[in-house]
């Protein structure tokens, strides 16, 4: 039996458009991530938070972390996603930046989101 090679190159989202978030974490070039045990033991945080967390860590670099982006890769809605979300910064595990850019045209962008092991 022969291994398949794996494909590490993380998801792609076509169609992502948005800033992109900053992922702070630390990474195994094998496709796993090491995280903190307290994000796994927090009771305070549901799996739809926990499951958020773990889906902005292992996404690439070049992948926009927006509430709407991450809703179009998921089962979750928009809504569900955006409660998880919150979560995650009610509790420090996640942060959002202060100031939104505004477009070519003067809509105002999206947010930066920056995950956090330990808050």
């Amino acid at each position: 039996m022969t291994d398949a090679p794996i494909d590490d190159t993380g998801p792609t989202w076509p169609g992502a458009r948005g800033d992109r978030g900053r992922r702070n974490w630390r990474t195994v070039p094998d496709r796993y991530i090491h995280a903190s045990n307290r994000l796994r033991e927090d009771t305070r945080l549901s799996h739809n938070a926990k499951g958020i967390w773990f889906a902005i860590a292992t996404g690439t670099d070049d992948t926009p972390v927006t509430i709407n982006n991450l809703a179009d890769h998921s089962a979750d809605g928009r809504h569900a996603v955006s409660s998880g979300v919150n979560e995650l910064l009610r509790y420090g595990y996640l942060t959002r930046s202060t100031t939104r850019t505004r477009n070519t045209r003067g809509h105002l962008g999206t947010y930066e989101y920056s995950i956090i092991e330990t808050p």
